[in-house]
Order: C-alpha cells, then structure tokens, then sequence
C-alpha cells in the first residue's frame, strides 16, 4: 500500500462512518461492512441496504478502484438510493460509477463494477453471483420517462432485468 492509498483510506473514514450508521444497526455498522471513499457524492441515502448475514468487514467498496485512463482526482462516484440495495457478498463499486435506485437492485456475491459505469434501477434490476461490469456501462431498467401511444397507453413501462 503506497502513501497515497494509505492518505485516501484515512480520508473516507467519515463518509463510512456515515454511511454505515445510517443504514445498519450500530452493532452492525461499527464493523464497517461499507467502505465509502472520499469522492462519493452521498445524493440520497434512503431507502435501505441488506448485506448477508456472513457480513465482513469492507466487504462492499464503494468509490474506489483504478482505470488508468480516467482521471480518479476529478471523478466522483454517486450514490442515490431511495428503493432498495442488496448485497449478496463481497461487491465492488469502482470511482466515478453512479448508482442510482428508486426500485430493487440486488448485487450478487462477487460483483464487480469498474469505473465510471451506472446503474439505474426504476423496478428491479439482478446481478448474480461473480457478475464483471467493464468501464463505461449503462444498466437502466426504465427510461426515466412515459411515452403513450394514440390510445393513452403507454409503451414503455420499466421491466425488470436480471443477469445469471
């Protein structure tokens, strides 16, 4: 672990702290099963996370992570949840990624996003276990707007997705 690694750990100690006291039980969250890191923009911590029971600590990772050709100093992961996140087992959430969730988002064991990808999750979206997502992805289960048809129906309601 280099200097800086080390500087940046001590530097996400109060968005853990946070994060981890809002969402679990405070027996549960003194053992940080959450680390957030420092360039986490926490938009909206609604909602509530569930982590198995076997829950270790740093077990989810949130904000960190390298690609070399994106420039971690000027990107910042966001995290805005007001439906629900589970978490399957070990997760990793790579800088500059968005998660944004109104609906169900469930991480299976393993999961792994690197930089700058986004999840939006209007209704459900599945992740199972050992799941890889590469930089630069977009997950939506909705479009984030109604489009209706002559009829007043509408044609593009959220679906649910889910990946094995």
């Amino acid at each position: 672990m280099t200097a800086f690694d080390f500087f940046n750990i001590i530097r996400s100690i109060p968005k853990t702290l946070r994060f981890n006291l809002h969402y679990f039980p405070l027996k549960t969250a003194l053992k940080l099963p959450v680390v957030v890191s420092h360039r986490t923009f926490l938009r909206e911590l609604h909602g509530k996370v569930e982590l198995p029971e076997n829950m270790e600590t740093a077990m989810v990772k949130i904000g960190f992570g390298d690609v070399g050709h994106y420039d971690r100093k000027r990107s910042r992961t966001i995290w805005q949840v007001s439906g629900t996140v589970s978490f399957g087992g070990k997760a990793s959430i790579g800088h500059g990624s968005k998660i944004s969730v109104r609906g169900h988002l469930s991480l299976g064991a393993d999961f792994n996003m690197t930089a700058e990808s986004t999840i939006v999750c209007a209704k459900e979206i599945h992740f199972g276990n050992d799941c890889l997502l590469s930089w630069d992805i977009l997950v939506m289960d909705t479009d984030e707007h109604p489009l209706y048809n002559k009829d007043n129906e509408r044609i593009n309601p959220d679906k649910a997705i889910i990946f094995g």
